[in-house]
């Protein structure tokens, strides 16, 4: 799924999932399957579930790498 603008609900359900994100890693933080956009007017505030990875601009990560360590 692609995130937007709005605040979205992404629901990968089976198999492995990707969010494509439009801002750096950097940008983003995540608590309680919440990932939050901290540029304004881009990709808001996204509830995950079923997700594995997310696809930023400088960076494909696990959903479980930057949940436990954020960006690298």
């Amino acid at each position: 799924p692609q995130s937007n603008r709005g605040d979205n609900y992404l629901n990968g359900q089976d198999g492995i999932d990707t969010v494509v994100l439009s801002g750096l890693c950097s940008e983003y933080t995540f608590a309680n399957n919440r990932l939050v956009d901290s540029v304004s007017s881009r990709d808001g505030v996204d509830t995950i579930v079923n997700i594995e990875q997310l696809n930023f601009i400088d960076q494909n990560i696990s959903v479980e790498k930057f949940t436990s360590r954020g960006c690298y």
